[in-house]
């Protein structure tokens, strides 16, 4: 809520949830809260001191101390978030430059194809290429086309290393 929270006994304060101090045996006696504020005065996050050496409670310095140090937790908050969504956008970024690399790419072997199918006569030479260039766009190490006709098939491979070959 953005109060400061001090606590003499923790115990007394229905607010106080002793589930850790079950979990681990302690039994925590003072507590001091603050909220962190973020730029537009909005509580980002709190931060909790337990348990003062010397069983003493919280005073008013200590409240003003963590006040300071919550200030310089507010700063520090805030140059992560903004870090991290620096991050993110340049994620985004690099994940659309590699999308618009591919389409480029994808055009470019459209634009070929096209060409190529413009220039060839020849049936067996053309699908060569274009599992050819399947094989290089898609990174795969072979592909193939199988051909169906009325009296016979063929099929045309590629595969790296080996060449296209037709069947």
């Amino acid at each position: 809520n953005g109060q400061v929270v001090n606590l003499r006994d923790a115990y007394e304060d229905p607010r106080f949830d002793r589930t850790w101090d079950d979990l681990t045996g302690n039994r925590t006696r003072t507590l001091l809260c603050l909220p962190i504020l973020d730029r537009n005065h909005r509580v980002a996050a709190v931060v909790q001191c337990l348990d003062k050496q010397g069983r003493r409670p919280f005073d008013a310095e200590d409240e003003e101390l963590l006040r300071c140090v919550s200030g310089q937790l507010a700063v520090a908050l805030e140059s992560a978030f903004l870090y991290e969504a620096l991050l993110q956008r340049n994620q985004e970024l690099k994940d659309a430059d590699a999308r618009l690399r591919r389409a480029n790419a994808e055009l470019e072997l459209v634009e070929q194809l096209e060409r190529l199918i413009s220039e060839t006569d020849d049936v067996d030479r053309l699908l060569g290429e274009v599992v050819a260039r399947a094989c290089v766009q898609l990174k795969v190490d072979a592909a193939a086309i199988a051909l169906a006709g009325e009296s016979s098939a063929r099929v045309v491979v590629h595969a790296s290393g080996v060449g296209t070959r037709v069947e």
